[in-house]
């Protein structure tokens, strides 16, 4: 086992050890003025077929079920912007505790059922008043939340 180890770990320091060797010579060839000259000569005529790439690979992906470049964007997007909702639901309940002492849902003594509906009339009446209340709390109640 301990043999398996060492292989391991000198496999790793050798490719750590190349990877730096090989970014240490595209960093050296990326530097000079003639390749950077070169690029920019041939970049109009590659750009369109990187594109065409692009869309294949966008076409595959979704036959092949994969996601692109383009999908995790969007998905971390999405997780930020569900953060930041969780986030202020988060200081929307600890304000209503906080100024509504009788809502104790650590209190093993009332049912999950009578928390939430003790929960349901104090976030319905903070968010509506009067009539509005009764009618989204039958509302509510009809979508069993």
């Amino acid at each position: 086992m301990a043999k398996k180890r060492d292989v391991y770990y000198e496999l790793k320091k050798h490719g750590t050890n190349a990877e730096r060797k090989i970014n240490k010579k595209i960093q050296d060839s990326l530097n000079k003025k003639e390749i950077i000259e070169l690029a920019s000569l041939y970049s109009n005529q590659i750009a369109p077929q990187i594109k065409r790439n692009q869309e294949i690979v966008d076409s595959l992906s979704i036959a092949l079920n994969f996601p692109t470049k383009k999908d995790v964007a969007n998905i971390a997007k999405m997780t930020v912007q569900l953060e930041e909702k969780l986030d202020k639901l988060d200081e929307t309940l600890t304000s209503l505790f906080q100024k509504n002492p009788q809502i104790n849902m650590a209190n093993n003594k009332t049912s999950a059922d009578e928390r939430k509906k003790r929960l349901k009339k104090i976030l319905l009446t903070s968010l509506f008043s009067g009539d509005n209340a009764n009618e989204m709390g039958n509302l509510i109640g009809k979508a069993k939340i």
